[in-house]
């Protein structure tokens, strides 16, 4: 009987235990292209934040993000730019479930022949612009609506997915344990 409550004890310890997530990904669905004016509903741009709640209170603000990306241009915190980046900045920036995610990132490179930036408000717009040295320039504003589909989701770390593995394999070998134990002390039926 003690061995059964050890068990369940443990069991439900590691059923209950909250898993905090500090890796989530997002993505925004559907834009208004402003320079076309023509509705793009199949466009999608991603992006991933890194931090850590570390206040415990469900909100996760600026000062606790360590690294925004979108669209594959990561923005570090608190040490700012990649190397050979201009500037980069993330200016605001609050994460919570009931809340969702409100942000605003920039992001600028240039080099002696080109230059390229992007501009992210979370909710609003997303803008890319680019000019080169022979003249050319290029940008894109794509604003976001109600049609617009905002999706996040927490990436669990490999740890715990190994933690929950692990776990499933000690009580799936513990269980055939017993029942080679249970078989081995049975006593053989004879019939005379």
């Amino acid at each position: 009987m003690t061995k059964k409550l050890c068990w369940g004890t443990i069991v439900a310890i590691a059923v209950a235990a909250p898993v905090q997530a500090d890796h989530w990904q997002f993505s925004y669905t559907g834009f208004y292209h402003e320079e076309t004016a023509t509705w793009l509903p199949d466009l999608t741009i991603t992006g991933k934040f890194w931090a850590t709640d570390s206040d415990k209170n469900g909100i996760i603000s600026r000062d606790e993000l360590r690294s925004l990306e979108f669209s594959n241009y990561p923005i570090p915190l608190p040490n700012g730019c990649n190397p050979g980046i201009d500037w980069c900045d993330v200016y605001k920036f609050n994460y919570s479930v009931p809340g969702g995610l409100v942000f605003d990132a920039s992001y600028r490179y240039s080099d002696d022949f080109r230059g390229y930036g992007y501009r992210w408000i979370s909710g609003e717009v997303f803008g890319y612009s680019y000019d080169n040295l022979i003249g050319h320039h290029e940008s894109r504003t794509l604003l976001m609506n109600e049609m617009t589909i905002f999706t996040i989701s927490p990436i669990p770390e490999p740890a715990t997915g190994m933690l929950a593995g692990g776990g499933a394999l000690l009580l799936g070998g513990l269980h055939i344990l017993r029942r080679i134990r249970n078989v081995k002390h049975k006593r053989p039926f004879y019939v005379s």
